[in-house]
Parts: C-alpha cells; structure tokens; sequence
C-alpha cells in the first residue's frame, strides 16, 4: 500500500504537527518494511512513531525521534517494524522544528511485508500483434522481495482467460535479496484464441501469492501468412515533443533513431510501411510537406552526438515523397517506395527528414518513448540550411521516437547468378521484382537474392547501364520459384 503527496510546511513560526495514516493491518510475529522520502531545509526535529489510533496520544513506539539534518533532494528513509498483536495500526509523523526552518516535505510513504521468500513479477511486454505460426520474444521482469537469496524460481507466459502456459523458463541462478532480472520468453502462437497475455513467477515457499502476475497484456494475434505490426514503443497522451521523428517548427529538420534487434523481435523481414502518429494542434491541415525516410541495417545500439549520422552510402532511401497531416491527432501510414530488408542480427537504423521551402508550424507534435538501455535520439534543425550529412545535431538520451512498422517474415527467397553470353559473373546488375517493390544488386559473382517474396506472378527486371535490359517472368507457388 503506498500514499504519495503528504506534506507538511513549516511556516516561520514555530512547528509542532501531526500527520497521521489511515489505518493498516498488521499481523503478529511478521516483519514490515516501513519506507518514505523526505526534503527539507536547515535542521528539523523530526518524529516517526506508530500506534493504533488516531491522537499523537495513540503513537506509543518510536520509529525515529531526533534532528533531521538539510536534504535539497528528496531522501528515502527506511524501516523494519513488526507489532505482538495482529490489528490495525497507524503511523505518525510529527515536526516539532523551531520557526524559520522554511519547509519540510515528505512524499512516497509505503508500507510491504517482509517475506522469506517472496518472487515478485513487475512486468510484462513485447508483441501486441503476433501472427499464427511465427515466433515471438516477450519480456519480463522480477525482483527478489524476499529476506534472503533466491536461486530457484520459473517464469511463465500464460493465457490469462484459461491460465494455459504458452512458454516457460526455470532460472536456477542466484538472485540476491532486492535484485530484479530481466527474461525472456518465446512464443509460438498456433491459432488466434489468446487475447490477454500474463506472466507469472512462481518460487516454492512463496509467502506472498499476490503479487505473482503481471498485468495483462492485451493482443491480437493476426491470422497464418500474415505481415508482422511491430510496435516499437507506446504511444502515451503525455509523451509528445518536435524533435524524435521531425520537426516542423523548422522549415528543415531531421532524426535519426535505432531500434535493436531485441525491440524489433524478428530474425529478418521485408519491411513494407512505416506508420507514425501525429498531434496537429493547429485549426487546419499541413498539406503535401515534402519528406524522406532512409533506413539501414547496423551495429549501432544508440544515435548521438558521438556516433554521428549514419553515411548516406550505408543507407537506403524507402521513401521520397509528401505527407499530409490533418489537424487533430492522427496515426499516418506511408506505404514505402522502396521495401527494406531487415537483416538478422542487426540493429535497424530509421533517418526521417522533412524540408520545406517556406512556412513552419508550431503546433506539431509526435509521440516518444523512454529507454533505459542507453538509447536516444540524434536530430538536426534549422531554418537556414537544409539537412545533409555534414550537419551537426544535438543527441537526446534516453528518448526515441515512437513508430509502428509492417514487416513480411514469410514468404520463399529467389536467387540466381548473372552470367554474360561468354558465362562470366556481371557484377553490379540492378535486379528489381514488379509488384514486390524490392530491388537488389549483383554481387562480384553476379549472385542475386530476392527474400520474403510471396507466392504469385511477377516480372524480374534486369538492368545495367552498357549492357542489357531484360525482362524475365517468375511465379511463385506454394514457396517455389519457377522462371
């Protein structure tokens, strides 16, 4: 149980208040930790006490009671009390400074049992929209409440409706009392009955059985052969800024962001559309601003202002055009020019720039995520200069722009080998599939690979300038490529 918010000023003139809870439930011969925080300026005679009701009469033990010394910042303090007689009891705190001691606050009061064995589950994430038959990676984290080490305990990923376990991982490692863990869990959807995911773990000798689940993940998982929705990071109402996507305050603007492979959860795919959301606070549209999305596979964990923009010959223009914004708040879908293959193992790289030739607008805005895996954002801003690679930015840290991708993961692969009339590789071939908006180059053994090509009717384009122009047609059924 926790109280946030509880203060008590001290004016200039002398104090003595009390502030006194509400009413816990303490069990005999169990053990409490007892913990708040507090600020405040110059000395204050402080008091802690607890009691069973209602008066400073009522407060018979002492907690603390003695000169609390300046704190600029706010201070946990903490305790371990336990009572010989099962009830309802309530804390006291009690100021009894001198006057002029300016102010003294006291916030996040929280009461928890102490448990010798206690595995409490924090929480849950990852896909909200897996496909029948693909493998996903949820995460979850835990920590060790109990009064002593844990190096037994498992983690489940269940269907909360019927308490099914879809995925399971027993950890027999040592975890020390109050250290949490960060896990994993794959799953396999077979069929779209699951609608809300809950973790649990589970320890033999839990004491505190309900704190054991997450709370639920809500999913929907999309039928067999269907294109992956990657969700990477949330969109919350309160988490808006210029800067993570673009920045149309400025005439130019760009941001560059980096999703790990974890964020992602795929081992590869062909990456079809790019979906952001939009809050556009003005009274009317922004029509047909120019805008380019670049994308490129890398080992880069992080984008700032050490690592730099990612050389424009490491990546791959997607997208070229112009995005209208409505007014109000409005999730946008742009279908790329050019789709990308993200590579397994690797870390994707999203460049979004826009340019306009004159006009800014103030009241645009685009959603943003936290990160604490040393992430950020890289962006560039200005009213006099276009966006190129040269430009200096400025690194936010630990903030990301929010997006939304669609990405095929299925689908067969089609490879070959350009030869010319003699037999010889021809390098640098440009080999393009109608339709599937892809196009790859011939490498110094004139090899080719098309990936996550669905099953249909396609015409390959082959291309290199001072050589030929050939059209070859290729059908795809049931995962075979046939020319």
């Amino acid at each position: 149980m926790q109280y946030n918010g509880g203060i008590i000023d001290n004016p200039p003139v002398a104090a003595d208040d009390w502030l006194i809870s509400n009413d816990f439930y303490f069990e005999a011969g169990k053990e409490y930790k007892f913990s708040f925080k507090i600020r405040g300026s110059r000395n204050n005679n402080f008091q802690v006490s607890y009691g069973q009701g209602l008066t400073p009469a009522d407060m018979t033990h002492d907690l603390f009671k003695g000169t609390v010394a300046p704190l600029y910042s706010y201070t946990e303090q903490s305790y371990v009390l336990s009572v010989e007689q099962s009830g309802l009891y309530n804390i006291g705190f009690h100021l009894y400074s001198e006057g002029n001691s300016s102010f003294f606050y006291l916030t996040d009061v929280a009461i928890e049992q102490l448990s010798a064995v206690n595995m409490r589950m924090l929480s849950l994430s990852g896909p909200r929209k897996p496909v029948v038959g693909s493998t996903y990676t949820y995460q979850v984290s835990v920590i060790n409440k109990s009064s002593q080490a844990i190096s037994d305990y498992t983690v489940n990923l269940k269907d909360e409706a019927t308490g099914t376990v879809l995925a399971s991982q027993r950890i027999q490692e040592t975890l020390e009392s109050g250290a949490g863990k960060e896990l994993t869990l794959d799953w396999t959807p077979a069929d779209q009955s699951v609608k809300l995911l809950v973790a649990e773990v589970v320890c033999t000798g839990d004491e505190v059985a309900n704190d054991n689940l997450s709370e639920p993940l809500s999913i929907e998982v999309l039928p067999l052969g269907s294109t992956d929705i990657l969700e990477l990071g949330t969109v919350d109402d309160s988490k808006f800024n210029k800067n993570y996507l673009f920045n149309f305050y400025n005439k130019n603007s760009a941001a560059l962001n980096i999703y790990t492979a974890q964020e992602i959860g795929r081992d590869g795919g062909l990456i079809e559309s790019f979906t952001f959301t939009v809050r556009n606070s003005h009274t009317y549209d922004v029509t047909d601003t120019p805008v380019k999305i670049y994308m490129a596979n890398t080992d880069l964990t992080t984008a700032n202002s050490q690592t730099g923009w990612i050389p424009e010959s490491e990546m791959t223009l997607v997208y070229d055009g112009t995005v209208t914004l409505p007014q109000g708040q409005t999730e946008i879908t742009i279908d790329l020019s050019q789709k990308f293959e993200f590579a397994q193992g690797k870390n994707l790289a999203i460049l979004t720039t826009h340019a306009m030739p004159e006009g800014y607008y103030n009241q645009v805005y685009f959603p943003y995520y936290q990160v604490t895996d040393g992430g950020g954002t890289y962006y560039y801003a200005s009213d006099y200069t276009p966006f190129d690679f040269t430009n200096y930015g400025n690194a936010a840290y630990g903030e990301k722009g929010a997006v939304t991708l669609a990405m095929y993961c299925l689908g067969t692969e089609i490879s070959g080998r350009v030869t010319d009339v003699d037999g010889n590789p021809v390098e640098g071939v440009a080999l393009s599939l109608e339709g599937q908006r892809t196009t790859v180059m011939s490498d110094a053994d004139g090899s080719y690979t098309f990936r996550y090509v669905r099953d249909g009717e396609y015409v390959m384009n082959v291309f290199k300038d001072g050589y030929f122009e050939k059209e070859v047609p290729v059908h795809v059924v049931n995962g075979q490529a046939v020319t």
